[in-house]
């Protein structure tokens, strides 16, 4: 799916919410111009926001946000549980991956990044008083993203199947995204699935 400013947005009190083997990818700038930092940015979890499932989905050529996690940009605490459980991701052709801020908190296990232009040490970024289990995730050419974690044990998430990040990658490029017995992928959404190349 392509989109605009972001691709999905959980918030407002949103609460117990699962988002699961779908593509999201870059969108159209609304205006390329005055704001060409507008646009391709994958999923806003925020604002009174909690337990939001984010799993085997493709994030691919987005900027920023895959997903971005957070509280309140006023917060001076964190909230008692986790806004968002990801894992099983494949974060494809990123700027900055996944982001835990503003008193945000996130488990981001076993997710899979890869870009040819990511700025330092972004791939997984814990800031704001953000908190974050990290655990299990994979960068093909970089750093141990894992180092940021700030948290000894997980947040409580809901029990799903799961498996290392580079199975999941291989999974989500087979499974993601609108298929069917009487229906597949759209032109462009096969052309973003072909460019992912995640090892093997």
């Amino acid at each position: 799916m392509g989109a605009g400013k972001d691709a999905i947005s959980v918030s407002d009190n949103a609460h117990d919410v699962t988002v699961q083997w779908s593509i999201f990818a870059e969108g159209t700038p609304q205006d390329p111009i005055t704001c060409p930092s507008c646009n391709s940015k994958g999923g806003l979890i925020k604002y009174d926001t909690t337990r939001v499932t984010v799993h085997h989905n493709l994030f691919i050529n987005e900027i920023d946000r895959q997903p971005l996690c957070a509280w309140w940009d006023t917060a001076t605490a964190n909230p008692p549980e986790a806004v968002c459980d990801v894992r099983n991701n494949l974060i494809w052709g990123y700027t900055w991956g996944t982001n835990i801020r503003a008193y945000g908190t996130a488990n981001v296990v076993n997710n899979y990044y890869y870009s040819s232009n990511p700025v330092s040490a972004l791939e997984v970024n814990v800031n704001e008083g953000g908190v974050a289990y990290a655990t299990g995730n994979y960068y093909q050419s970089g750093p141990n993203m894992d180092v940021k974690s700030n948290r000894a044990t997980p947040f409580a998430a809901p029990a799903l199947t799961q498996t290392d990040a580079i199975t999941a990658a291989h999974q989500i490029v087979a499974k993601a995204g609108a298929r069917g017995t009487a229906f597949g992928l759209d032109a462009i959404d096969l052309a973003r699935i072909l460019v992912v190349t995640p090892v093997q």
